[in-house]
């Protein structure tokens, strides 16, 4: 969440509930307490007047010790700055945080419809998820990981399972350094789940971000040995352009997958994503505990995506999913509650052993 601290934000400080003081006293009428100023959520406990509250609320922005613990100041323009996360505290083997996968997982294709796993395999037959053989030094898409994400010291292979996708990217900001790794499973409050939730629940819009299904990401308690390179992130269209600007994804340790990482990992270069099987043929590994696999009607088909669709039909509802029914990308609207929220770590590729 950026904090702008300017040269004359102690001239003028808003306070909510109308009130605004300057140095040349009040200037709406509204009166306050010392104990009801804030600034950013943090108030002054013991401040006797409100001009005392003002005065150590501002010291305190601008000195940038109100970064929570895990972020630290970074000056961005003159006295302007964010909190951004502080790196990871390692050394030696601790810097590892995802370990190649020693085994892969499997399970029987238990669908009936052709639709799902029995449109590529034989019903019965073992799928695979992830790749069986890997070169050394090299990271190809569905090269499995277990990814020791919360910290514990363990890489423990069923529970912290993860499977490489591409390099960051949503199309504006894009680092080649920094790996994108989905996990096997969707998730309800951080934990694997197969619920269906909403991408934005007040309304059809994808206007505002994915402000419902962050809501079901694993947080930064829950993992805390993996963070976000940012924070603060332009939600885009696949077309590259803006939708919604500086997302907060604050507080949690993953995010959703993008269109464009989708794009780099998985298109074939011969069958669109989005037509059918378009997902198969590289990524069968999205589709791993879902209904995809399995006739288990608690399952569901897929999982959003963090971009809205660009078509200009719709563009200001439509966000894209990932769809286990003949394994597509398709959209919907924004506050449909049928699609999961499958988690995306980012990783320095300085912490992967591969």
């Amino acid at each position: 969440m950026k904090r702008f601290i300017k040269d004359n934000c102690k001239l003028l400080i808003g306070i909510a509930i109308g009130l605004l003081i300057s140095t040349t006293g009040v200037i709406a009428a509204t009166i306050l307490t010392s104990s009801e100023v804030s600034y950013n959520g943090n108030k002054v406990p013991g401040a006797n007047t409100v001009q005392e509250a003002i005065d150590t609320l501002y010291t305190k922005a601008s000195t940038g010790s109100d970064c929570r613990n895990g972020y630290q100041k970074q000056i961005e323009n003159g006295s302007e700055y964010s909190c951004s996360r502080t790196a990871r505290q390692c050394s030696g083997d601790n810097c590892i945080l995802c370990k190649r996968a020693e085994r892969l997982h499997t399970i029987a294709c238990s669908q009936s419809s052709s639709n799902y796993c029995a449109k590529n395999n034989a019903s019965g037959a073992t799928l695979t998820y992830g790749n069986q053989t890997t070169t050394s030094g090299v990271l190809n898409t569905g090269d499995a990981f277990d990814c020791d994400v919360n910290g514990d010291g363990s890489y423990d292979s069923n529970t912290e399972r993860f499977y490489y996708v591409s390099t960051k990217n949503n199309g504006i900001t894009v680092d080649p350094n920094m790996a994108v790794l989905i996990y096997y499973s969707n998730t309800i409050g951080g934990e694997p789940a197969y619920a269906g939730v909403k991408w934005y629940a007040t309304s059809q819009t994808n206007e505002n971000g994915p402000e419902t299904a962050r809501n079901e990401l694993p947080t930064e308690s829950q993992w805390s040995n993996v963070q976000l390179s940012q924070t603060v992130r332009d939600i885009t269209y696949n077309n590259n352009t803006v939708r919604k600007a500086d997302f907060s994804y604050e507080g949690y340790a993953a995010r959703l997958l993008t269109y464009r990482e989708l794009y780099a990992g998985c298109y074939d270069g011969v069958t669109s994503m989005e037509n059918g099987s378009g997902l198969y043929t590289k990524c069968e590994f999205l589709f791993e505990n879902t209904k995809y696999e399995n006739n288990n009607n608690n399952r569901i088909d897929s999982f959003w995506l963090e971009t809205p669709n660009s078509s200009s039909v719709y563009s200001k509802y439509y966000v894209w999913i990932v769809n286990g029914y003949s394994v597509f990308l398709t959209g919907t609207t924004a506050n449909s509650s049928t699609y999961g929220v499958r988690p995306v770590i980012e990783v320095s590729l300085s912490d992967i052993e591969y």
